[in-house]
Parts: C-alpha cells; sequence; structure tokens
C-alpha cells in the first residue's frame, strides 16, 4: 500500500470523475479541493494502518465550521447518531476549535469510484454546514 495514495491522486488528477478538482499530494495526505457550484470545499485525504484489523483506512475529513459554544457540539452529537458512516468531530487544536466532517473507508476493498463518491459527499455535506453556520465559503 506505500503508493496508493501516489495512484489515488493520479487518478484523481486523470480527471475521468467529471469534476473539478485541485490536488496536492504530500508526504501522509492528498489535499483535494472539490467545486460546488460557485463554492470550494477542501477534503484531506489520509491512510492509515490497523494492524488488529490488517487492513488500510482511508480517512476523509473536511472542515466545517468554527466551534463558538457548547451549542454546536451538541448539535453535532445529535446528528451523529442519525449519520451511518462517518460523523462530525471536535478539532480542539485549532483556535477558535472547528467541526470537521470525516468518512472512513477500507481502502483495500474500496472501489476508485467509491472514494470519488465518499470525497464528494464528505465535501457537500461539510459545505452544508459551513453555509449555514457561517455563511461564507471559508474553509
Amino acid at each position: 500500500m506505500s503508493g496508493y495514495l501516489e495512484s489515488l491522486s493520479k487518478q484523481l488528477l486523470a480527471g475521468q470523475h467529471g469534476l473539478r478538482l485541485v490536488v496536492e499530494k504530500g508526504e501522509r495526505e492528498i489535499l483535494v479541493e472539490v467545486a460546488l457550484e460557485n463554492r470550494k470545499q477542501t477534503v484531506s485525504i489520509s491512510l492509515k494502518f490497523h494492524k488488529s484489523a490488517g487492513c488500510h483506512s482511508l480517512r476523509l475529513v473536511s472542515r466545517a465550521c468554527p466551534v463558538k459554544d457548547h451549542k454546536t457540539v451538541r448539535a453535532a452529537l445529535l446528528a451523529n447518531s442519525n449519520l451511518e458512516f462517518g460523523g462530525l468531530c471536535l478539532e480542539s487544536s485549532t483556535s477558535p476549535p472547528v467541526m470537521d466532517v470525516f468518512y472512513s473507508l477500507v481502502a483495500e476493498e474500496t472501489p476508485f469510484e467509491d472514494v470519488v463518491k465518499a470525497l464528494v459527499s464528505v465535501a457537500q455535506f461539510a459545505d452544508r454546514i459551513e453555509k449555514r453556520m457561517v455563511g461564507s465559503d471559508v474553509f
């Protein structure tokens, strides 16, 4: 799986998925800027090996909004109880803290088309939250 992110970034850059994307590959992640109508949303894609399961997870994360009070955290926890896969998490290493949308897939078992669908879903979900909570295209 050492070349998985490299291969994934090349497939995304090839553009055979019908999306307008800007892709930057780093050492441990890919940053993908997804064009959503007149807005943009950045999604980080990283790979992690899980020894106990013997497989890699592909983790997609996108910033949604700053967290200004406990009501936002409570709303996110309530939303998580209704989300089938993935969820919302609090990133407290930033100032102010932010809410992230995340989604994980088993890398070895997920076709490229499903990665693209997950990428778009994460970007759209984070953008809807951002639009509702912030109003502007911040992240």
